[in-house]
């Protein structure tokens, strides 16, 4: 079978199928090059499931020495600095790009001096 047949049974092939899926009165003005294009469409379209599978959702929580104050699912968000010792909550919103695991940092409260570790897991 040479590439003129195949392409031949395979325009067959769509243009019977045009016929079960439309009916008899609109399978007769649709023509195979319409139907190909609409079999193409919906094939680019449609999501196989490794692309599924590799759209990951990161979720951030703060374990110690910070406030998470946004998120979206991607591995960008914002934190504030918070000191456990006195509640002081920094101003400052800091960004940041993480994956799977914990960023460990720290900071000097501005109010009472105190030595505060930062803790964040992030998980997808």
């Amino acid at each position: 079978m040479n590439f003129r047949e195949a392409l031949l049974l395979m325009s067959a092939a769509v243009w019977c199928l045009s016929f079960t899926a439309c009916g008899d009165e609109t399978a007769e003005e649709t023509t195979t090059a319409e139907t190909t294009a609409q079999v193409q469409t919906s094939a680019t379209t449609a999501y196989t499931p490794q692309e599924l599978h590799t759209q990951k959702t990161y979720y951030h929580a703060a374990l110690q020495g910070a406030v998470i104050v946004e998120q979206d699912g991607t591995r960008n968000f914002k934190y504030q600095k918070k000191c456990d010792v006195c509640g002081y909550l920094d101003n400052t919103r800091v960004n940041v790009s993480k994956g799977d695991g914990t960023m460990d940092t720290s900071f000097r409260c501005h109010e009472c001096g105190n030595h505060q570790k930062v803790k964040i897991r992030t998980t997808n």
